[in-house]
């Protein structure tokens, strides 16, 4: 067995990615099509990338969606594997989400931000980038049609951003907890797994326009799954809040993130009495695409893909 095949089978989602991606490349090959590649974790995050390689002037891309960091990195290394022993050179780029790797997986992390051809989010994950004030008030601006003289777009900023703080003072023991878990998981410490796919704001917290307060008892979730903790997990879940709670825009849970946005939105559309001349009614699955020119762009993306592309 090669060591690209034993790669391959080192992950469940790489076989059908590579198959596509190989038979896409021989294609182009054969039209003497030269493309840059592009591997990203999720299906959402081409809404966001390609938008932003574009602007650059490189229009030749296909992307690829990995379903996971763990697979758009094994592909990389088939990939640089394939490069040593071809006579085809391929371009490809690598986008994966920083997670919570700065904090729990260090020399892995600082691997990745020094490799030419891997790009990783300055923060959790590409959602943090649709969260801050900024964004929010272009949606004002170009959804909601309102101008910075409106009394309800001073309004409207003034409760986002108090409703924001109180959203992560919320949610930082519950971000704590996820970090704290996954460093542990890691080591092998804990072997349940946890699955976070079904935990939805309206599960933990009573969110409306004039307040956030908490409702999921947090430590009960997790002890509730976990069958035994370490006994060190609460001194470490200390450490871990105390560098979460720096930067919570940055460091907490994307996904959460951006779902407070589409919380806070469907409020305002929901209260006719006060926002009745009011409405920007958006799908939550469509929302990264919806909203994707509003998001913010990372210095460090503009500066990665001039960088990797030789602009």
């Amino acid at each position: 067995m090669s060591r690209v095949e034993s790669l391959i089978e080192e992950t469940t989602r790489a076989p059908a990615v590579w198959m596509n991606f190989t038979r896409t490349f021989k294609k182009h090959i054969k039209k003497q099509k030269f493309l840059i590649y592009c591997f990203y974790e999720g299906k959402d995050d081409s809404k966001y990338y390609n938008e932003r390689i574009n602007t650059f002037g490189l229009k030749n891309l296909h992307h690829f969606e990995c379903k996971g960091k763990s697979n758009v990195l094994k592909l990389r290394e088939i990939i640089l594997e394939k490069n040593s022993n071809s006579q085809y050179k391929i371009s490809s780029l690598y986008f994966i989400d920083k997670d919570y790797d700065d904090i729990i997986n260090e020399t892995d992390y600082n691997y990745w931000k020094e490799a030419n051809n891997i790009y990783v989010t300055p923060c959790y994950s590409i959602e943090n980038c649709y969260t801050s004030k900024n964004v929010f008030k272009k949606i004002l601006k170009s959804e909601f049609y309102l101008q910075e003289i409106d009394r309800d777009y001073k309004k409207l900023i003034k409760l986002f951003t108090v409703r924001q703080k109180e959203f992560h003072r919320c949610l930082l023991e519950l971000n704590s907890w996820i970090v704290t878990y996954k460093y542990f998981y890691d080591k092998k410490e804990i072997s349940e797994e946890i699955s976070y796919g079904n935990l939805t704001l309206n599960k933990i917290i009573n969110f409306n326009l004039e307040s956030i307060s908490i409702k999921l008892d947090i430590q009960d979730y997790f002890t509730s799954k976990i069958e035994v903790l370490p006994n060190n997990f609460l001194e470490v879940k200390e450490t871990m809040k105390n560098t979460l709670k720096i930067n919570p825009k940055c460091n907490f849970r994307g996904k959460f993130e951006i779902d407070f946005l589409y919380s806070f939105i469907t409020l305002i559309n929901d209260d006719k009495s006060e926002y009745n001349n009011l409405s920007f009614h958006i799908q939550k699955k469509n929302l990264v695409s919806n909203i994707s020119q509003y998001a913010n762009t990372p210095k460090c993306l503009k500066k990665h893909i001039k960088k990797a592309t030789n602009i």
